[in-house]
């Protein structure tokens, strides 16, 4: 399981390694509102 806080402040390639790093496992992501 991969937990993302602030997740709107990451950028593409932080998302390639997110994605990587939870395979096929869980992956919550965390975002304030715009």
């Amino acid at each position: 399981m991969v937990i993302v806080d602030e997740a709107q402040d990451l950028s593409e390639s932080n998302w390639l390694l997110v994605e990587a790093l939870a395979g096929e496992g869980m992956l919550w992501a965390f975002h304030d509102p715009a």
